[in-house]
């Protein structure tokens, strides 16, 4: 039988794959029932990122970047100047851009989800450096 202490121990190690974010999803799979989650909310033990996605670690860039991964779901990817950031050609952008797939309903100006589907590599999963450039070249010229 697990314990409390297995417990946190597959969560933080999950998340920490994850610079720290988790999905509620994630949380339940692995074994921690939903009032659980609301009281590490409650007493600050977690931070609530967005709906359905928690922080375990202090905030960065990197986990708000797989905090809108997790919160697109699927074969989500990062792009545009998220990409270029995590391809070493520029620092982390204010806006993290995520390739979801689908119309993620998230109102948040941290993240820009675009409806369009990309192949992704690396973790965490980003655009190519092909496609990252021919991205930003478009965006450029107004695209």
């Amino acid at each position: 039988m697990a314990t409390d202490l297995d417990l946190m121990l597959r969560l933080h190690s999950a998340a920490g794959r994850q610079a720290g974010a988790l999905s509620r999803d994630q949380a339940l799979a692995l074994g921690l029932g939903p009032g659980a989650l609301l009281r590490l909310v409650r007493n600050g033990r977690w931070r609530r990122l967005a709906r359905g996605v928690f922080a375990l670690s202090p905030d960065s860039w990197y986990q708000r970047a797989w905090a809108g991964l997790l919160l697109a779901g699927g074969p989500a990817v990062l792009g545009r100047e998220a990409a270029a950031f995590l391809h070493g050609w520029a620092g982390p952008p204010e806006r993290v851009t995520v390739y979801a797939g689908r119309r993620v309903n998230v109102t948040d100006d941290r993240w820009e989800f675009l409806a369009t589907r990309r192949a992704g590599e690396g973790e965490p999963p980003r655009t190519s450096v092909e496609d990252t450039l021919a991205d930003l070249a478009d965006r450029r010229r107004g695209g």
